[in-house]
């Protein structure tokens, strides 16, 4: 009989600090962290490579049909593979962030990112983040937690990682976006974003040693927190 294996649940909003939370704690447990966005942006780039229209549904599934990707956990970080190659360094692209949460709306791309991430979840203890992982995909998880902060917060840290990128891209345009973002994911049909059924909701604009302190003491003590901040 295959041993059963524990995972924490991470969900929150858009550039909440999911990723950098998830990895500090994984670390910190000694388990594997899983980035699920990460998943959604491999196919994104599979679809964009094929010039896929996001919002052609006949589309979307038949080059998912096609898809050849492997996912690797690795020192904290999600690896992403088409084929034998290693397309990682272009999930984070702005081109890559702009056409992820369109085909995030298809019924059939989310369920081949669950089944990826179950499949995961089997090999070991895992630290999982993403917008559906307590209340869709391990809703059995011992441990839940749900990260927030504010939209301005939120926007300024996404702000300064897309500016990197695009240097004339404004706060005002980044605010807005994550806006869009969180109407479409808090309002999709499929998996829309909530606050999973019994999970401890966290404040995330505390420095992430507070709150991966808190999170910590939940997973290793049973510490009943329920807010950090």
């Amino acid at each position: 009989m295959s041993k059963k294996y524990e995972v924490v649940a991470i969900d929150g909003p858009v550039a909440s600090g999911k990723g950098t939370i998830a990895r500090l704690l994984a670390k910190r447990l000694g388990w594997t962290c899983l980035s699920t966005g990460d998943i959604y942006r491999g196919i994104s780039v599979h679809m964009m490579r094929a010039n896929i229209d996001p919002f052609d549904k006949a589309a979307v599934i038949e080059c998912l049909n096609c898809l050849d990707m492997r996912v690797r956990c690795e020192n904290g970080a999600t690896l992403v593979f088409l084929g034998e190659e290693e397309i990682t360094h272009e999930l984070h692209t702005i081109e890559t962030s702009k056409y992820v949460y369109k085909i995030a709306l298809v019924t059939e791309v989310r369920d081949h990112a669950s089944a990826i991430q179950k499949r995961i979840a089997a090999e070991g203890n895992l630290v999982c983040e993403g917008r559906d992982i307590g209340s869709v995909v391990f809703p059995s998880a011992k441990f839940k937690f749900y990260l927030d902060a504010s939209v301005d917060a939120r926007a300024h840290r996404r702000w300064l990682q897309d500016r990197e990128q695009d240097s004339t891209l404004t706060f005002d345009q980044v605010k807005h976006g994550i806006q869009k973002r969180d109407h479409m994911d808090m309002n999709r049909a499929v998996s829309p974003l909530v606050v999973p059924e019994g999970a401890h909701i966290i404040d995330g604009n505390p420095m992430p040693d507070i709150i991966v302190d808190a999170m910590f003491a939940i997973v290793e003590g049973g510490a009943h927190v329920s807010v950090v901040g």
